[in-house]
């Protein structure tokens, strides 16, 4: 009887590590495919992009000029590696994760590829993806077993507004085109708006004297809750900017969600790597 139950265990190990490893696969080939799909395609062309930016506020100019060193060639990808740790309410505790993060710079799309962890021995795979207009937030533990699939026109916009304030990591995708615009608030604050796929969303990039963007803030974004989807403020802090190739970005972030009376940071990451590649690559 004994070797009965044990031969059953054995089994039973063996069954549920194939279907997490075949699941991984699955899960793999997924974030593939999604990557695949934003970088190709392109309806957001580099051709629109002007580099003249006579008449725009002096701040935004100043920040062009310092922060690209090359504007002939614009990135058709941007690939980020990321550490960092989140919280998913006020009273959790902050969870860390390391994430790859692909993004098209001549239109919006990205993928957002990151492994949390729970404790020592567990994880969970999150992929988010805004592909042609439409956000997905696709959530499997130990990467294999879904626990959620998201998708809403609420998530659409989020995503919308996250490229656009994330768009710091591939400046000459800010450039005025005839999908982002901009405007003067006041001497530091520089208003920028991006139509895409119907929808048009808004943020505020704040410059210091060091003509860098230092902070966005929007109130654009949906925070979900047990009720639904709400619109709340959020403002992202950028630092520690440093150059990778042509490009001046900020390796540091922290973002909040703004209450009344109150602010929630629930994000912070540290970038450890860019790489930007051409079509061609």
């Amino acid at each position: 009887m004994k070797k009965i139950i044990s031969l059953v265990v054995v089994l039973l190990f063996v069954v549920f590590a194939v279907f997490f490893y075949l699941g991984s696969l699955f899960t793999d080939k997924f974030v593939d495919e999604k990557i695949e799909s934003i970088s190709t395609g392109s309806d957001y062309s580099a051709d629109t992009s002007s580099t003249d930016l006579t008449g725009y506020p002096f701040s935004l100019r100043r920040y062009f000029s310092a922060c690209i060193k090359d504007s002939s060639e614009k990135p058709a990808l941007a690939r980020l590696k990321v550490s960092g740790e989140f919280k998913t309410d006020e009273k959790s505790g902050w969870l860390p994760y390391r994430s790859e993060q692909i993004y098209n710079a001549l239109k919006p799309g990205f993928v957002r590829d990151s492994k949390i962890k729970t404790n020592a021995l567990t994880w969970i795979r999150s992929v988010e993806s805004f592909d042609k207009g439409e956000g997905n937030i696709l959530i499997k533990f130990l990467s294999s077993l879904t626990i959620s699939d998201e998708q809403s026109d609420e998530i659409d916009q989020s995503y919308l507004v996250y490229y656009l304030i994330e768009s710091v990591m591939f400046p000459p995708s800010l450039l005025p085109s005839d999908k982002i615009s901009w405007k003067k608030i006041n001497n530091e604050i520089v208003e920028a708006t991006l139509s895409y796929n119907k929808m048009s969303v808004s943020a505020k990039f704040h410059i210091n004297r060091s003509n860098e963007i230092f902070k966005v803030t929007t109130t654009d974004n949906f925070k979900t809750s047990k009720n639904g989807y709400h619109k709340l403020p959020q403002t992202t802090l950028y630092s520690n900017y440093k150059w990778f190739g042509n490009y001046k970005v900020p390796t540091s972030s922290e973002v909040q969600w703004n209450f009344p009376d109150s602010s929630f940071t629930f994000s912070k990451l540290n970038i450890t790597n860019v790489e930007y590649l051409n079509e061609q690559d």
